[in-house]
C-alpha cells in the first residue's frame, strides 16, 4: 500500500513582443561572435541578455492530487 502525491505549479508567461525579440536576437548573435568581441564587453552583453531577454513568469495556480494505491505482488 502506498500514497503518491503530485504537486503541479502553474505559471503564466507573457509572449515577448517582436521588437524586443529582434533586439535579443541581435544581442545573442553579437555575444556568440568569436572574433572582435572582448571579454569585458561579452560580460556586459551577458548581463543585458539575462536582464532583458529572460522570460518573466507569474505564479498562476497550484494543483495537488493525492492517490492511494495497493501494490499487488502477483504481477
Amino acid at each position: 500500500q502506498g500514497v503518491l502525491t503530485a504537486v503541479v505549479h502553474v505559471l503564466d508567461r507573457e509572449p515577448m513582443d517582436e521588437g524586443k525579440m529582434r533586439q535579443c536576437k541581435t544581442l545573442c548573435q553579437t555575444y556568440e561572435k568569436k572574433r572582435g568581441v572582448g571579454d569585458s564587453y561579452k560580460a556586459t552583453l551577458l548581463k543585458s541578455i539575462d536582464k532583458m531577454c529572460s522570460p518573466r513568469d507569474e505564479y498562476a495556480a497550484c494543483v495537488m492530487h493525492t492517490l492511494k494505491f495497493d501494490v499487488d505482488g502477483n504481477i
